[in-house]
């Protein structure tokens, strides 16, 4: 389960740059930018499973009552109910389908299907991951404002500052994909040994 928070301690710091806007349309701006902070770090992440699932059965990887939703799969393995036959981590298009970002369709029979999945926020959420307000709440500003910024005819509108403020958004959400490869073990990408005959 993922814990969320209001983005309501965001606004002074967005508040800073932006002036005129209402709180609402600050609200917005900021899980417009949560949501693209999560879709290019990856860093906040789920799990679905062990279930248990039939040929052709679907598994919502988050409930539609969710504030949240599944948008990338980073890992789907499982055991498949015939003895002996372990699988560790499943193929696409032979052992499951993506229907959806968060919906699968498994194609075999497994006595424990899991499935490890980045999270954003729905684009009607009013709140947002806590852990991005804790760790990268200037980063999460930054992109907000550089965001709001660049609407065209607005009181606030002032393309230079979009252009200063979003590098800051771009460093906070590199520095969390980085972390996050860095702190989970299968997200990690290990080269094959190259092995070459000399004479």
């Amino acid at each position: 389960m993922i814990s969320l928070a209001s983005p309501d301690s965001l606004y002074p710091l967005v508040r800073e740059s932006i002036s005129g806007a209402l709180d609402f349309m600050i609200r917005h701006a900021i899980v417009e930018t949560a949501i693209e902070f999560c879709r290019e770090s990856r860093l906040v992440q789920d799990t679905v499973g062990p279930v248990s699932v039939a040929a052709g059965d679907s598994v919502l990887l988050v409930p539609a009552d969710q504030p949240y939703q599944g948008r990338q799969l980073i890992r789907v393995f499982g055991e498949q109910m015939q003895p002996g036959t372990d699988g560790p981590q499943l193929q696409a298009g032979v052992d499951y389908q993506q229907l959806s970002g968060n919906e699968l369709r498994a194609n075999r029979a497994y006595a424990q299907f899991n499935a490890i999945f980045v999270v954003e926020p729905r684009q009607t959420a009013i709140t947002i991951p806590q852990n991005l307000i804790d760790d990268y709440p200037l980063a999460l500003a930054c992109g907000t404002v550089a965001r709001m910024a660049d609407m065209p005819g607005k009181a606030w509108s002032n393309p230079q500052l979009a252009a200063e403020m979003k590098p800051y958004f771009v460093d906070g959400y590199r520095a969390a994909f980085r972390w996050r490869i860095e702190n989970t073990a299968f997200n990690t990408f290990q080269n094959p040994v190259v092995k070459q005959e000399f004479f």
